[in-house]
């Protein structure tokens, strides 16, 4: 799965296309790091973006370093919902 993932942000950030790069994978963001720095992506086309109290020090560090980052809070039926089927399973 990762290796298709890493495969879509590929495409996306070589075609200079809008990528939001939402994982709590360190290897999966490193691996994104790289890419952006290979095609020389502006910040405006790509964020990472992280659930709410899911490795968040991972995403301070991305903001910290420069790239747009996004936190979600998710509520209401759809955190039930999250919960219930696990993070795993919505990818």
């Amino acid at each position: 799965m990762d290796e298709a993932y890493l495969n879509y942000v590929d495409k996306l950030l070589q075609a200079n296309h809008s990528c939001s790069i939402a994982t709590h994978d360190r290897q999966i963001q490193q691996e994104a790091k790289r890419l952006i720095s290979e095609y020389n992506t502006d910040k405006s086309i790509y964020e990472f973006e992280s659930l709410y109290g899911i490795q968040a020090a991972q995403l301070a560090a991305l903001k910290e370093a420069g790239h747009p980052s996004k936190t979600y809070f998710v509520y209401g039926k759809e955190c039930i919902y999250t919960c219930a089927i696990g993070l795993p399973s919505i990818l």
